[in-house]
């Protein structure tokens, strides 16, 4: 959710009954929210920073995860036990007090998972697309550039600030711009980018002897055919700091394929996932129009 302040500035923000304002009315709970708003820790940790007792730590943050103010960020093996680190729910918290009719902000939606390519209503990385012209180690023309059109107006629904342009060709990246969030349009035979970070992500493409055809390999599985699209998220190997988004196929097909699976199933699009997924045309015009879900990784 998100709340405007009088400034016009819009936060994302989590909204909490009045009764459970009562969990933060307390220094040791402060102190705690500030310690989580530096990243996710356990009790034992905070505890140690701030010379507090881990039993009066424990309990504060139960009142806080209850009030829904914290929540599991994941769990660390830690001296033969197991340790439930925290993090804030959300850096800024709304208290309803009566019933009253939400501003409704134009063009404005959460982004999800889709952050950190999308932040605060605006793209904050470069789509990047194979040129059609012969290039690459491949030698090979694009095609799949005409499928971003469809990821275009997909994450268009989210922005407020439009770039021109939004994407550029592998051919036109400068060192500087492979140093920021990426979301790469195509497979590594036409794009060279996708060729550069290809095998560096939980699903990958394989040129198979056997077959003499491009293939989409997972730790488990293989496969092949033009519809099939992969939907890789991981570190960019150019900056861990930031992130590529892959979205690919063989072929044409194989990245539109994709793209409607980054629409249809972006709540598993997690850090360091990929997902595998068959495009569908569903009312045999030869478009593909829907996808479905073979694996998740």
């Amino acid at each position: 959710m998100h709340v405007l302040n009088s400034k016009g500035e819009i936060y994302r923000t989590v909204f909490i009954p009045l009764k459970s304002i009562r969990a933060v009315n307390s220094t040791l709970a402060e102190k705690i929210l500030i310690e989580l708003s530096k990243g996710p820790k356990c009790a034992a940790d905070i505890a140690k920073s701030l010379g507090e007792a881990e039993q009066k730590v424990h309990y504060h943050m139960r009142k806080l995860r209850d009030a829904g103010l914290i929540k599991i960020s994941r769990t660390e093996e830690r001296g033969g036990g197991t340790a439930k680190l925290y993090e804030l729910v959300s850096g800024v918290i709304s208290v309803k007090l009566s019933e009253e009719k939400p501003i409704k902000i134009g063009g404005v939606r959460d982004p999800g998972n889709l952050r950190p390519f999308i932040e605060e209503g605006r793209l904050n990385s470069i789509i990047v697309v194979g040129s059609p012209e012969p290039h690459g180690r491949y030698r090979a023309p694009a095609s799949d550039g005409y499928a971003a059109i469809g990821l275009a107006l997909y994450l268009g629904s989210f922005l407020e600030e439009q770039r021109i342009p939004a994407y550029k060709l592998d051919t036109q990246l400068r060192e500087s711009d492979l140093k920021e969030n990426l979301i790469l349009v195509g497979g590594p035979k036409a794009n060279t980018v996708s060729d550069e970070v290809n095998g560096k992500m939980k699903a990958w493409f394989e040129y198979s002897d056997e077959r003499k055809e491009w293939i989409i390999r997972s730790p488990w599985n293989s496969y092949f055919g033009k519809g099939i699209g992969v939907i890789a998220r991981g570190k960019n190997p150019f900056n861990e700091e930031k992130e590529v988004l892959l979205l690919a196929g063989t072929g044409f097909r194989g990245s539109s394929a994709a793209i409607i699976g980054l629409k249809k199933f972006s709540e598993l699009v997690r850090k360091d996932s990929a997902l595998i997924v068959r495009g569908i045309d569903v009312d045999g015009d030869g478009i593909m129009d829907d996808c479905e879900l073979l694996e998740t990784i």
